[in-house]
């Protein structure tokens, strides 16, 4: 009885960990659903030219740029979504190489990028961490940069069973003040709402 007590525990753990995560749970953009972008992006979950263009524009609002990516979501379309970013960024920035291409990008630009790519994989984000702490070095004023550099990495601490630490990276973000407040209260709290079942007792 023990053993089948204890199987049933592993499973409902391993149905729990695919269906919920920080990434997977965090549906902010509805705060932002009046923007034409954000919804159509809701609508689609496919990346057009016009919303990678609106994100590739420096002078964009940081808050609306990851609200169209956190539309896009996660799941069968979010590894295309990407390497569609990086190929429209690609002819619309004309890095001398691809390579080169993230190192011309402004923090509040290369964030997106980051999210997506983890997006893209949230089983593994890895990469996506580095892009997002590179972004950080970039922009260290912007509470929306790091608020979703702490997403990424709250990522990652999930798939390594770090459970205090899914919590206590956004919790350090959420109670340093940022010269740019350019996340709404709203949104962030909507993420928090998943992030708190982490919150150590």
């Amino acid at each position: 009885m023990r053993k089948v007590l204890f199987v049933f525990a592993f499973l409902l753990v391993s149905m729990l960990s695919f269906a919920d995560s920080p990434l997977t749970s965090s549906k902010f953009y509805q705060h932002y659903i009046g923007n034409p972008l954000v919804y159509e992006a809701s609508e689609t979950h496919d990346l057009s030219w016009d919303m990678a263009e609106y994100i590739l524009d420096a002078n964009n609002p940081i808050a609306i740029k990851v609200a169209i990516i956190n539309a896009l979501s996660w799941g069968d379309k979010a590894e295309g979504n990407y390497s569609g970013l990086v190929s429209i960024a690609m002819d619309v920035k004309q890095p001398p190489s691809a390579s080169k291409l993230f190192n011309i990008l402004d923090g509040k630009t290369l964030i997106c990028f980051a999210y997506l790519k983890a997006l893209s994989d949230y089983f593994d984000v890895k990469g996506a961490v580095k892009m997002a702490k590179m972004a950080q070095k970039k922009d260290k004023d912007s509470y929306c940069v790091n608020f979703i550099a702490a997403l990424i990495q709250s990522q990652d601490n999930f798939n390594a069973n770090k459970w205090a630490m899914v919590y206590t990276v956004l919790d350090k973000v959420n109670n340093t003040t940022w010269r740019y407040d350019d996340l709404s209260d709203e949104a962030a709290a909507s993420v928090m709402e998943y992030i708190n079942l982490y919150r150590p007792e």
